[in-house]
């Protein structure tokens, strides 16, 4: 099956609740997982560091991690205990590569936050801030894609050798 990415459902799945506030979904052939999450609270944290856990845990360790976290529905997406889970969460299995597309609040907060980190590397883990789901799904299709590529070129290197 090939994903139709110019379907606009394919932006807006059925969820799997986390908490009230909070969702999941896998996306697409590359099985993007997309979160959706409406308040900072450190329930809807937990909730949402457990599961992103569970699927470093659950990685192929050839493989790569792709998520979309949709923030759009909170004014300030960035909390201290967000950004200290988030560190926690990266260290666990940090081999692995890790795409992340954050969509933000397009306001004046959120505006600054993309014009000060629009794109950025932690470790293994690269991301890039946006205020359009779709754009975000755009990033991470197409880092999948240099992935897939970066692996056929070490698959025929070692072919070679």
């Amino acid at each position: 099956m090939v994903t139709h990415w110019n379907n606009p459902a394919i932006y807006s799945p059925t969820l799997t609740p986390l908490t009230n506030a909070s969702g999941w979904a896998t996306v697409g052939d590359e099985n993007i997982t997309l979160v959706e999450v409406r308040d900072n609270t450190r329930e809807t944290v937990d909730a949402w560091i457990d599961l992103s856990m569970r699927l470093r845990g659950d990685c192929d360790p050839d493989g790569c991690l792709l998520v979309v976290a949709d923030m759009s529905g909170i004014d300030y997406a960035f909390s201290p205990y967000l950004m200290k889970r988030g560190a926690q969460m990266m260290e666990f299995r940090r081999e692995i590569p890790t795409y992340i597309g954050w969509v933000i609040n397009d306001n004046f907060v959120g505006r600054m936050i993309e014009a000060l980190l629009q794109r950025g590397t932690v470790g293994n883990a690269e991301f890039f801030i946006t205020h359009s789901r779709a754009n975000a799904f755009d990033w991470v299709r197409a880092k999948y894609d240099m992935f897939q590529q970066e692996q056929q070129q070490t698959r025929k290197r070692r072919r070679i050798i």
